[in-house]
């Protein structure tokens, strides 16, 4: 879901991260203002950063599909100085 269809009112990037990690969601962005974030502040949240080159929805989607697995145990590792933040590149 897209930020703004889940809380419009969230209007900065730390208000969408701290909602993120008290809601236990994961961040999917193209923005590298969540890495730093994620650099500063560690994890929960989680971040998906996309390095796509001009995706249209359907590629990010596959590109999410083709990494389920990989993705699945990043999101799931909580140990403590485990990664914050995973590359979706293409």
């Amino acid at each position: 879901m897209h930020v703004t269809q889940v809380k419009p009112s969230l209007n900065s990037d730390p208000a969408i991260w701290e909602y993120a990690r008290k809601q236990d969601f994961v961040l999917v962005t193209f923005d590298s203002d969540f890495v730093q974030l994620a650099t500063l502040r560690g994890a929960p949240p989680k971040v998906l950063l996309l390095t796509l080159r001009n995706p249209r929805h359907a590629e990010i989607g596959s590109a999410l599909l083709l990494r389920k697995e990989q993705i699945d145990r990043f999101v799931e590792d909580i140990d403590i100085g485990s990664p914050a933040v995973m590359e979706i590149a293409g």
